[in-house]
């Protein structure tokens, strides 16, 4: 992993993906399953923001989804639409066929920003996937 994903980052995850491969800091670049877990740790401090981040960045878009839906409604009550929206931007849209109510979040953030027609096409997705659930 480069560093400027570290800057991206912050080094807080790195720190754990330490703590994890028992290394002092700076770690050697940390393998996938240690930034895993380093982001199941984030989210068990609540750093869920950092945790999907880290998610994204190591590949693994099911457990960034996973988290997204978790705090997706809490994310749009609050108006961090940016946030949200950038997030599921990074998806697949295999892993968001899996997460409708995300493609739901799409199509809310769509019609509030005044994108009529992507929000209609979100709708006619999330309920074409409804019905096949």
């Amino acid at each position: 992993m480069a560093s400027a994903s570290r800057e991206r980052l912050g080094a807080r995850p790195y720190l754990l993906a330490g703590a994890a491969a028992g290394s002092a800091w700076p770690p050697a670049e940390p393998g996938r399953d240690t930034l895993h877990q380093a982001a199941g740790w984030l989210l068990q401090a609540g750093a869920d923001d950092q945790a999907i981040s880290l998610y994204i960045e190591i590949g693994d878009p099911d457990c960034a989804a996973r988290v997204i839906a978790s705090c997706a409604t809490m994310l749009m009550d609050r108006g961090q639409w940016a946030t949200l929206e950038s997030w599921l931007r990074q998806l697949p849209d295999d892993v968001l066929a899996s997460h409708p109510d995300l493609i739901y979040c799409q199509a809310d953030i769509a019609a509030a920003c005044g994108h009529a027609e992507v929000a209609q096409r979100c709708l006619t997705s999330h309920l074409a996937l409804l019905q096949t659930q």
